[in-house]
């Protein structure tokens, strides 16, 4: 399919022929607009001025992004899109259009060697195999000449030599492909049993199932690299614990990072309903605290001694 790119209507529009881009056709929105510097493709300044800046965005990038319209096998898909995004998708396109000629000229190649072959296969042979025909014939009534000329024990001899040839290179290939078979049996034994461990592993996280897969494995896989570039192999559970405390080290620097609002929305208000609910049950369980201890009565005032003889005669002799 080939693209065609149609300039908006306005006052600063103007249109430009670009290069054909296959599988969709790319329509500039209607308003005033400038060419965004790739030719064929113009487009509009967005008028609303509460673009949302996307991730790793500056400001500035995110204000030079421009809406286009697209036509995709028939349905209208609007995207924004700065200069680089565009610059992008159309040298993809060009090198998809590219690989299509190239795919288009080798159809166009086989077809006109199957056409050479049905009107004369010599010729056909003698292009696309380097063979020729007459050299080969010439080759094969020779050998048949000679195998007809040898006596009849040597004849029978060379028969018996072509079926060892062949039963021989029967067996290498029943072999060979036996060989790939039991190695093809034992990969997927090992990969099976390998693939256990893992989920095995990643379950005692506690995460779920898609986010295991889709975020955990992909780290378990990248320690496993760097500790065998360092000669060391781990096991499962060994990559397992690695990966769930590199990902504790992100979630705590992301979350130390906000406060307020920001903070609640990244939980979620699932996650801080289970904090709060653990919070009051721990407060519900916790043991009460000790009994304060009794008042002490006073003690009745006593006649201390007034001297060391008067001390002496109480304590040691219990005469007051």
């Amino acid at each position: 399919m080939t693209s065609s790119a149609a300039a908006p209507t306005g006052d600063g529009g103007a249109a430009a022929n670009g290069p054909e881009v296959t599988g969709s056709d790319v329509v500039a929105p209607a308003g005033e607009g400038k060419a965004s510097g790739t030719q064929g493709v113009q487009s509009s300044i967005p008028a609303s001025a509460e673009m949302k800046q996307t991730l790793g965005e500056t400001k500035a990038q995110a204000d030079a992004r421009r809406k286009f319209k697209f036509k995709v096998d028939g349905a209208e898909i609007e995207e924004e899109l700065s200069d680089n995004d565009v610059h992008v998708r159309l040298q993809k396109a060009m090198a998809v259009e590219k690989r299509f000629q190239e795919v288009a000229s080798q159809r166009k190649q086989i077809e006109d060697a199957l056409k050479t072959i049905k009107s004369d296969p010599a010729k056909a042979l003698k292009e696309l195999a380097g063979i020729d025909l007459d050299e080969w014939a010439e080759q094969r009534l020779t050998e048949r000449y000679n195998e007809a000329m040898m006596p009849e024990q040597e004849r029978e001899m060379a028969a018996l030599k072509r079926q060892l040839a062949q039963y021989e290179a029967a067996a290498e290939e029943q072999k060979a492909s036996a060989q790939k078979a039991q190695l093809q049996a034992f990969e997927q034994q090992v990969y099976e049993q390998t693939q256990a461990e893992f989920i095995k592993a990643i379950d005692t996280l506690g995460y779920d199932k898609e986010f295991s897969r889709t975020v955990v494995l992909p780290i378990m896989a990248e320690i496993a690299e760097q500790a065998l570039d360092y000669g060391v192999e781990l096991t499962p559970e060994q990559l397992a614990s690695e990966a769930n405390k590199r990902l504790e080290t992100i979630h705590q620097k992301q979350i130390k990072a906000m406060s307020g609002e920001s903070l609640l929305r990244y939980l979620g208000d699932d996650v801080v309903k289970q904090i709060i609910r653990s919070k009051l049950g721990a407060t519900k369980t916790a043991a009460p605290p000790p009994p304060a201890p009794a008042a002490r009565e006073p003690r009745p005032a006593t006649n201390k001694p007034k001297s060391l003889a008067d001390f002496r005669m109480k304590h040691l002799y219990g005469v007051e």
